[in-house]
């Protein structure tokens, strides 16, 4: 069996324009998000701000951060550390979740997670400096080498293999590389993501370059890439060096930073792939001060600029305008980019979504972008205790953390902006701790719950959205702090959970919920309900009253306002009690909040969902736009936050044939999930306003018109989001699904058009796409578990329970059917395999309209069931036109221009006759093709749906199986004729007709039909001789009708023949003339009847056509002598004056001819012709010859032919005087008499005396004007008569 497509045809496309027309807000609401991402766009107010924090507005107190955990340092490594002989050192491995140890040459590394698997390592010889861990290069270690130990000692530095093995870390003892530093001191170590690992040793930057040759051959080198080539043979041209302390690596962008012992920024290019390594540029700590006391205004300590004591690199995740972070001791944080101040869009004009190439993100400087100075160093800050003194720093997207020692404590400091997503100005959040011990390692981490792994190509990574906007997508923020006491975890509280405890603490009314949402906004305070309403936590259900309350506590209704009076409202500072206070249109909606039910979303009772482009309408001179309410708003916002990790992101790729998962189940399965909860609370709560009462439409004032319309307005754009939901969770479960199972093992049930239509597709493609393509996918799982029963139901099962939409009750059906088709195959044609058909086909036919008949067609086919196929196809198409609309197009003569319902319903129909006709087609070579064919079409024939009998007419037509049209006995043969005629089907359909009237005995409308046909002249494709068939077909159907008045037609119908008949054999003489004006004519008496005056006029007379004149007056019943006279003297000198060589034989014939036509009549004057003929022959001294087979030709007996030249000889004097004349009549006489002689004894005795008294007659007369004449010269011609004289006279007969 075929497995290249799937049963299930496309699903209802009803949700998918329903969701559709949600998707223009949702995108507004992407591209806001998009809009406020770089953390440059916030901080810089899109380039016009460059310097921030002076002053406390910038600086809000909080309890941002949490103590989540502390993890001492083991007990019997504190015991180790006491008994360090020279080196010590302190750090941490999240990547492996591991803080590490070094002592003298010794490392220990244990999990800070669970505080367990202290592992102890002893097998480097020299004292440790430093030691980091790197990714392994591709190719050159075993798949066990998960990462590369890179440990520095003072003497050299060595890699070390590290493999994972679930929750435990190994160290191979054997070195892998080793290179020497020559006594130099190595500061810092960093690797990038492809493996290459960079260190420092005193001013210069080294890359540690290793290498797999094979056959054991491994190689290993440092590169100094401080310097070039000519730099190192001409020492004096290196710039002052000055000792590299830390290098930092951007991975988005291939950057790699450098700083200095006296706080110089050094800048190397990795190159677009990451493979190279190229010094770009130097700047001085004393560049760094002048640039930044520049951009402040010169009033500040320049100590504030120096001294810097961390670079921490930007990525591009983070901001596509700045790229390094770095820090100074009195936590001012002073903001880098690499690319000039012209390279970037002008200020105000910064889009931080779009994208940018690895090419255009080369570096070619290092400049201050934005100094951002650290709270409490202005004087008349109240903050009692800044960040001064600082000694570490890390940082995140959102968060800066400084580690200061003020007065002998040990302080740390946590700034971020996450509660202030919609501040004008850039606000932070600090949070204070006091440590107990100096800070060795510090690391950010939130992992995201659900991410794509979308290959950039060459392109660097999009920034990603604010962290508020994403709180719920992300893990909570953990920073992890290592001092010399042990580890602690400190986690972020993110703004739902602040919600959440305030709403428990102070309740509704309080003060904090009103300083929490200010800070917030409107809509994200109202986004917050949402997260809570949404929440499956036990925690957040004793809150759902509270948050629904929150929800619908901002006195804020849909509205329809002119815009020449919009203002432009600032949501951030506005307070969140007095918000409604501050709207002041007049045409704010009135419409009383009221208690919500919840709506179907494919019931819109009279109102369709809406877009942003349906958001307006103009009334009078003015013009309204609507603005949806901040609850709307809210909904939309939050939906676009939730789908935003995915939703313009590819879910698969192809490769090989195969599709890849861009997207993990874990990931499609927590959105999914989230999309869930978010529809139930929008349900449970009954968050789709209600529909409007009737009588609300009785509008009393403009304002209420405008207030109702909005209203309505607003109700059908929540619906639309409402399919949204339910088709994006859907889809995510879907693929999920297919994740599970194995993409690759799914692909190959795929049709590989499909493949390549489903690679890169983003998430919003396979939501409201046009292309079915999750249908693709469902066929793809289906074909995949075919041949195992219990699989197909677990997953159809499956498939019903998590997208019910996508995956109908009927989908299901279709499953089974088609494992039970699967499994009638495998028995082959049995009768167990016809009952399983048979109960198959039922299950099709109850889910008909989602049925793909192209491939059940092949299945069923392959089973012999032709009548299943036949009573599918008839189905679907009624079902797929339940108004008929198709029915009504085809019996008028088409579709109504501009009637899409109708179109749609008639292109419909004619893909279910399709798949039967292509049926038809496919048996040939079949030894039973005959058969299978007649049994199709007997399954047609039996239904009443005309379409399908038109349909399999048509196909019989192309064919050349015409004939069956009128043996099929369908009651819509004539229908069928008369529509195909009227579009202009030609005159073979008309042939059909008249073929059907004749075949049912409808023999007047067969007649008229033909004497139609006959005369018709729009279709030059008759002929003359088919309009003179017609006409003799005519003739005898109404020759056979009961109809009266076609009877009385029969005579005209006769004379219509004849002329034609004449016509006839006029285009027949013309035809043997091989000239131009001919062959014109030839074409022209063939396209149509002509009268017959006009025929003469036109035709006969012109060209000479002499016979055909003959034949015109006998058709008029015209009689006049002399004209017949002058006919047959032009028919014959016409004969005689034409080939000279054959002109004889050319009398003979045409004379036969006409006498088979005239004889008998007085268009064949026999004496006439045979005087003519003896006038001819004796002038032109022709033979004699001629007369005998003329007689024979004539049918004429001898008696009357001598009789004829007998009186000529006594009229005519030329005969007796004209010596030639006479000889010629004495060798005619002997010829006749000599006939007559020859043939007497097969002649009756009357016409034999009649005869003989004849030749006696005509022997005298010769005999007596012979001897009268006495001339010498014809004493022959005398002798020849007397010698048949007395043949006759002796003769016996």
């Amino acid at each position: 069996m075929s497995r290249n497509r799937g049963l299930i045809d496309a699903p209802n496309d009803d949700y998918g324009e329903m969701a559709s027309s949600a998707i223009p807000s949702v995108s507004l609401q992407l591209e806001h998000l998009r809009e406020t991402a770089d953390l440059g766009t916030r901080m810089t107010q899109s380039g016009t701000v460059g310097v921030s924090g002076l002053g406390d507005r910038y600086y809000a107190r909080g309890r941002e951060f949490e103590l989540l955990k502390t993890v001492p340092i083991p007990l019997e490594l504190q015991q180790q550390m006491q008994q360090t002989r020279s080196r010590f050192e302190m750090g941490l491995f999240p990547e492996i979740a591991r803080a590490w140890v070094t002592i003298d040459c010794d490392i220990f590394m244990w999990n800070y997670e669970t505080n367990d698997d202290l592992a102890y390592f002893d097998g480097i010889q020299n004292t440790i400096v430093k030691i980091s861990l790197a990714r392994p290069k591709t190719g050159v270690f075993q798949a066990h080498v998960h990462w590369v130990l890179v440990v520095a000692t003072v003497l050299d530095v060595q890699l070390l293999a590290v493999t994972v093995t679930g929750r435990e870390v190994s160290i191979i003892p054997e070195t892998l590389f080793k290179v020497d530093v020559e006594n130099a001191l190595v500061n810092d170590i960093v690797s990038t993501a492809a493996g290459r690992i960079f260190f420092t040793a005193n001013e210069n930057l080294f890359e540690l370059e290793y290498y797999d040759n094979g056959w054991f051959r491994r190689h290993c080198k440092k590169v100094n890439r401080s310097t070039n080539l000519l730099q190192s043979f001409i020492p004096f041209l290196s710039p002052v060096t000055e000792e590299i302390l830390q290098v930092v690596v951007d991975n988005s962008r291939h950057l790699l930073f450098a700083l200095t012992k006296r706080s110089s920024l050094q800048v190397y290019d990795l190159g677009v792939k990451g493979n190279a390594c190229t010094k770009i540029t130097n700047l001085t700590s004393g560049q760094i001060i002048h640039e930044a006391s520049a951009m402040s205004g010169g009033q500040h300590d320049p100590s504030m600029f120096s001294n810097i004591i961390r670079i921490i690199p930007l990525y591009a995740e983070n901001s596509h305008q700045l790229n390094l972070l770095a820090v100074t001791a009195r936590g001012v944080r002073l903001y880098f980019s690499v690319l000039p101040k012209q390279a970037q869009p002008p200020q105000g004009q910064y889009v931080a979504h779009l994208s940018m190439s690895q090419m255009e993100a080369r570096p070619i400087c290092l400049r201050i972008c934005h100094i951002r100075f650290a709270p409490g160093l202005c004087p008349t800050s109240t903050y009692r205790d800044p960040a001064d003194g600082a000694y570490m720093s890390q940082a995140s997207n959102s968060t800066c953390i400084l580690a200061t020692h003020p007065q002998g404590r040990f302080m740390l400091f946590a700034i971020s902006d996450l509660y202030h997503p919609a501040s004008r100005s850039f606000v932070e959040t600090i949070s204070e701790f006091m440590l107990n011990g100096p800070v060795w390692a510090i690391h950010v981490q939130s992992k995201p719950l659900c991410s794509s792994e979308a290959p950039m190509g060459d392109l660097i990574p999009p920034a990603q959205t604010h962290p508020f906007y994403r709180m719920h997508a992300n893990a909570p923020e953990v920073i992890t702090i290592f001092t010399s006491e042990g580890l602690s975890l400190y986690q972020q509280r993110p703004p739902v959970l602040a919600l959440r405890e305030a709403l428990t603490e102070h309740g509704f009314e309080g003060s904090e919920i009103e300083v929490l949402l200010k800070e917030m906004g409107p809509v994200n305070a109202l986004v917050l309900a949402l997260m809570l309403l949404s929440s499956e936590k036990p925690v957040d259900q004793q809150h759902h009253d509270k948050a629904l309350r929150l929800f619908y506590s901002l006195k804020d209704e849909p509205e329809m306002v002119d815009v020449d009076q919009v203002r432009d409202w600032n949501d951030a500072n506005d307070s969140f009690r007095d918000w409604n206070a501050r709207m002041r249109s007049p045409l704010r909606s009135s419409t009383p909040f009221h208690e919500r039910t919840m709506a179907s979303p494919m019931n819109l009772n009279g109102h369709s969902p809406i877009g942003t482009h349906d958001y307006s309408f103009t009334h009078g001179n003015s013009f309204y736009q609507f603005r949806p309410s901040k609850r709307h708003d809210a909904l939309y916002a939050y939906f676009a936050r939730l789908v935003a990790p995915l939703w313009s992101q590819p879910i698969v790729l192809v490769n090989d044939g195969r599709l890849h998962p861009l997207v993990s189940e874990a990931s499609l399965n927590w959105l999914s999930h989230q999309l869930r909860l978010f529809l139930a609370a929008i349900d449970d709560n009954n968050l789709i306003p209600r529909q409007l009462p009737p009588q609300a439409s009785d509008y009393t004032s403009l304002n209420a018109k405008f207030s109702a319309e909005a209203y309505a307005r607003e109700r059908s754009s929540i619906l639309a989001l409402h399919a949204l939901i339910i088709l994006t969770l859907e889809t995510l479960a879907l693929w999920a699904v297919a994740v599970e199972y194995g993409m690759h093992q799914v692909s190959a049930s795929v049709d590989s058009n499909s493949l390549m239509l489903l690679s890169g597709r983003r998430l919003s493609d396979l939501v409201t796409g046009d292309s079915n393509l999750n249908n693709d996918l469902i066929k793809g799982l289906i074909k995949y578990f075919l041949g195992d029963e219990a699989g197909t139901r677990d997953l159809s099962d499956r498939l019903r329970n998590v997208c019910p939409t996508l995956y109908s009750k009927e989908d299901a059906l279709i499953t089974n059917a088609t494992e039970m088709l699967d499994r009638a195959l495998r028995q082959g044609l049995t009768l167990d395999s016809q009952n399983i058909v048979r109960t198959a086909v039922l299950y099709l036919k109850q889910s008909i309209n989602k049925v793909s008949l192209p491939v059940v067609s092949q299945q069923l086919s392959q089973l012999q069931s032709y009548d299943a196929i036949v009573e599918l196809c008839l189905l679907r198409a009624k079902k797929d036109d339940p108004k008929q609309l198709a029915i009504a197009a085809y019996r008028n003569g088409g579709v109504a221009e501009g009637n899409k319902e109708m179109a749609e319903a008639s292109n419909r129909r004619e893909n279910s006759y399709a798949v039967f006709r292509r049926l038809l087609e496919d048996v040939d070579g079949k030894l039973d093709a005959q058969t299978i064919r007649d049994q199709i079409s007997k399954c047609v024939l039996a239904s009443d749906d005309e379409l399908a009998h038109a349909a399999l007419f048509r196909w019989m037509l192309q064919n050349h199986q015409a004939e069956k049209i009128i043996q099929s006995k369908s009651q819509f043969v004539e229908q069928f004729l008369q529509h195909e005629i009227g579009r202009g089907g030609g005159h073979k359909y008309l042939d059909l007709l008249w073929r059907f009237y004749e075949k049912s005995n409808t023999f007047d409308k067969a007649a008229k039909l033909l004497v139609r046909l006959a005369d018709c002249t729009t279709m030059p494709e008759i002929t003359l001789d088919q309009r003179i068939s017609y006409l003799s077909h005519a003739i005898m159907c109404a020759q056979s009708s009961t109809d009266s008045k076609i009877k009385e037609k029969i005579q005209e119908m006769r004379d219509k023949l004849d002329v034609a008949n004449v016509q006839l054999s006029a285009r027949q003489a013309l035809a043997s003339i091989a000239t131009p004006q001919c062959r014109q004519a030839v074409k022209e008496l063939d396209k149509s009847l002509f009268v017959l005056q006009d025929l003469c006029e036109r035709y006969v007379q012109p060209f000479q056509l002499h016979r055909v004149m003959l034949a015109a007056y006998r058709c008029a019943a015209y009689y006049k002598e002399d004209d017949i006279h002058r006919v047959w003297n032009d028919i014959i000198d016409q004969e005689f004056n034409g080939q000279q060589d054959c002109a004889f034989q050319n009398v003979l014939s045409c004379i036969g001819d006409l006498a088979l036509l005239y004889k008998g009549g007085n268009y064949f004057p026999e004496e006439f012709i045979v005087l003519l003929l003896l006038e001819k022959t004796r002038d032109r001294r022709m033979s004699a010859d001629l007369f005998p087979l003329l007689l024979k030709k004539m049918k004429m007996p001898l008696g009357i032919f001598l009789k004829f030249i007998t009186e000529e000889f006594r009229s005519d004097r030329i005969w007796s005087t004209n010596l030639k004349a006479l000889r010629f009549f004495v060798d005619l006489t002997d010829k006749m008499v000599n006939k007559f002689i020859d043939e007497a004894h097969s002649l009756e005795d009357n016409r034999k005396q009649a005869d003989l008294d004849a030749c006696k007659t005509l022997l005298a007369l010769i005999t007596l004007t012979l001897k009268k004449q006495n001339i010498i010269e014809i004493v022959s011609e005398l002798d020849q008569i007397e010698t048949l004289n007395a043949r006759l006279t002796h003769g016996r007969f």
